[in-house]
């Protein structure tokens, strides 16, 4: 062998030694962790942290010595002690829950009942009585005052039932209580906020009282006119939605378009004079109810129409803003003007309410890619001027500009879209059409197939995972497929022709898994019926050479085979 060879093997053999006791080290703290979890998990489930609470908190705490050790990169050998004793303390409790669990497991269960329905946080009282009279009887037991122990198991019992059933009316209250729901959904909290808020203020009361345990009746008579404080809530705001249901549908455009997080002012404002509106209306001022009705209209179209302008125009406006602040009102005049142009002519379709949000968001994005390059040329020109490039610098990057001026030539949008009617097919129930607003789906019936195009379904190019907006959507979509029971469902991905063909449909693929599973979660559908199939760009339906043609390829679609 070599001198080279002899040298190499012998490294190897130097690392080997090294290397395999730090492998096994590792090995075997990894080992160690996961028995303590388990013995952790299991102890629990068997009530050790009640039955056994110290030898079980002594286990808790070397567990988190351990866990904060091994973060500190200290010896294996102390993350070892520590856990070892945590073992040792899990045992040691496990020797005596058996016996223990024995006499207590009726009220264990009830226990578990009573946490179950939020016991410790709607009734408090009687939780927190149960818990120290169990923990009492408890250590009567480890002291072998067996009868005392026994003794107190049916005042805990009673404890633990009246907490279970006490948390249970709460939750009722706060979560399925009718009357509530009523005036909540009524808007009742604007429309009748008196006898909404005197309501909210018995129930309160009531809240308290059963958190404080105190006597049923005298709750359920609090409950009571609470009740009916609500349910006149609710019909008094029922009576003004109904004569003025025009104002209710403009504020629901309003809230929809965002105008709480996008007009905040504007939003509030009108609030409070539907609030206005509504006590008028109240004291039967019907004339001064009907102006301030109006009143309120205008507003929340105002905050309406301000909340779709900031919210779709608000990222050109930044470019905009940053390109005047460069220069670009001085070097780039016409492509700055080209930008504003169409934010301006947007706004003016936006506060005339002759817009398409679609269109919108296609203008937008035009006139930001318009602002940017403006930013980009005047960048480029005060970069010479600055003496940090020579003109040269300029003529040899004007490639560039010129490839991105090209680039935004390909952009283009329809400004005199025009909305056909929604033709229906007989063949596919009109309730199918109902459950779709405006926008959302397009519903096409080609014979052997109904295809549910989810048009409102909008991913970036890369995104697949889907947010609240979309859940919302497919929300909907699960109750369109119920009209399709038994009927095989393709949940199909479709993407444009950017990027390679290969990664285009990976990524339909995703946005397709990912539907399947909400539909398939949130549905009982037979997961046997649905299936999910990324096309790419295999089968585009537009122009890809427009910004608004390549949206409509990127698109989701549900095929139900008849």
């Amino acid at each position: 062998m070599s001198e080279n060879k002899k040298y190499i093997a012998i490294l190897i053999l130097a690392v080997s030694v090294f290397i395999n006791p730090t492998v096994q080290a590792q090995a075997e703290k990894k080992k160690l962790f996961e028995e303590v979890v388990s013995a952790l998990n299991q102890s629990q489930n068997e009530y050790a942290d009640v039955l056994c609470p110290d030898e079980y908190k002594k286990a808790i705490t070397h567990y988190n010595n351990a866990l904060l050790l091994d973060e500190q990169g200290d010896s294996f050998q102390e993350i070892k002690t520590e856990l070892e004793f945590a073992i040792y303390s899990i045992t040691t409790a496990n020797a005596v829950i058996d016996n223990r669990s024995k006499t207590f497991s009726k009220v264990l269960s009830l226990r578990k009942e009573a946490l179950d329905a939020n016991a410790d946080k709607y009734a408090i009282e009687f939780w927190l009585s149960a818990e120290v009279n169990l923990r009492n009887a408890i250590e009567d037991f480890s002291d072998k005052d067996y009868e005392d122990s026994r003794n107190a198991i049916p005042i805990i019992t009673k404890y633990y039932t009246n907490a279970k059933s006490y948390a249970e009316y709460a939750s009722e209250l706060v979560f399925r209580w009718l009357p509530l729901q009523n005036a909540n959904s009524s808007l009742a909290n604007l429309l009748s906020p008196t006898e909404y808020s005197d309501g909210l203020l018995l129930l309160d009361e009531a809240l308290v009282g059963l958190s404080e345990g105190e006597e049923m009746a005298n709750i359920k008579e609090s409950v009571k006119e609470a009740g009916s404080l609500l349910t006149k809530a609710a019909d008094n705001s029922k009576k003004f939605m109904g004569r003025y249901s025009e104002l209710i549908r403009i504020r629901k455009e309003a809230q929809s378009a965002g105008s709480e997080s996008f007009s905040p002012n504007l939003w509030f404002d009108a609030e409070e004079t539907l609030q206005e509106a509504a006590n008028s209306f109240g004291k039967g001022k019907i004339n001064n109810t009907v102006e301030l009705s109006l009143e309120a209209q205008q507003k929340y179209i105002a905050a309406k129409h301000l909340a779709v302008r900031t919210n779709i125009f608000s990222k050109a406006d930044e470019l905009i803003l940053q390109a005047e602040k460069e220069g670009a009102d001085e070097y780039a005049v016409k492509t700055l003007e080209e930008s504003k142009t169409l934010v301006n002519n947007a706004e003016n379709k936006i506060y005339s309410d002759d817009y398409d949000e679609t269109n919108l968001k296609d203008i937008a994005a035009i006139a930001e890619a318009k602002a940017n390059l403006a930013l980009e040329i005047t960048q480029i020109i005060n970069s010479v001027e600055d003496g940090e490039a020579a003109w040269e610098d300029l003529i040899l990057n004007w490639k560039d500009i010129l490839k991105k001026c090209e680039e935004q030539s390909l952009v283009s949008y329809d400004d005199k879209r025009i909305t056909e009617p929604v033709v229906k097919s007989e063949k596919i129930p009109s309730e199918v059409y109902d459950i779709f607003s405006a926008g959302e789906a397009e519903i096409i019936d080609t014979g052997n197939e109904v295809v549910i195009r989810l048009t409102g379904l909008e991913f970036s190019w890369l995104g697949y995972t889907l947010t609240n907006t979309h859940e919302k959507l497919i929300d909907k979509a699960i109750v369109a497929l119920g009209y399709f029971p038994t009927s095989a469902i393709t949940v199909a991905g479709h993407n444009d022709y950017i990027a390679a063909q290969k990664f285009n449909t990976e990524i339909s693929q995703r946005r397709a898994d990912n539907i399947r599973s909400y539909i398939l979660s949130h549905s009982n559908l037979d997961p046997s019926i649905i299936t999910a199939t990324g096309y790419g760009e295999s089968k585009s339906i537009s122009n890809d050479r427009s910004l608004s043609g390549r949206k409509k390829n990127i698109r989701i679609e549900l095929i139900i085979n008849r």
